[in-house]
């Protein structure tokens, strides 16, 4: 038994072939860029602040961290010296609020609550209140050495 193809329809069949290929490679393409895009964003880690400046104006050696409004954990940013100025590198982003804590010896010397918008407004610093060394006093804690 034989079957009969004309060259046309050779030619036919080979040209369905050339589109259904071309529409499953389009298909292909299109499918991996979606995933690249959506992949992308939802990998996309944290975003960070490049600096926060911390001012301390107390007689006490501090420990500076920082955390989201009602979160029970907190980045610890570091320490600061006495009566001096620093800069914490890279600190990442709390969201719309942030919440610096202070402590010292252990001994918590309380929080400055300030928005997003007030930070950048303030250039990305905050100065220690005075109501920290003022609670340390009270504690009867020792000023700092250093």
């Amino acid at each position: 038994m034989s079957i009969d193809i004309s060259e046309q329809q050779l030619s036919e069949l080979g040209r369905r072939r050339g589109r259904t290929r071309w529409v499953a490679v389009a298909a292909v393409v299109a499918v991996m860029a979606v995933m690249a895009v959506g992949g992308s964003r939802m990998s996309r880690g944290p975003r960070f602040i490049p600096a926060i400046t911390v001012v301390n104006p107390t007689p006490y050696s501090l420990q500076v961290d920082v955390q989201a409004p009602g979160e029970r954990s907190h980045l610890g940013l570091g320490g600061i010296r006495l009566e001096s100025t620093r800069e914490f590198l890279e600190v990442m982003d709390q969201g719309p609020q942030w919440v610096f804590l202070f402590s010292y010896a252990g001994h918590e010397g309380g929080q400055l609550t300030a928005s997003r918008d007030q930070l950048q407004r303030d250039g990305w610093r905050v100065t220690v209140p005075d109501q920290v060394a003022e609670r340390f006093r009270d504690a009867g804690l020792a000023r700092s050495i250093y």
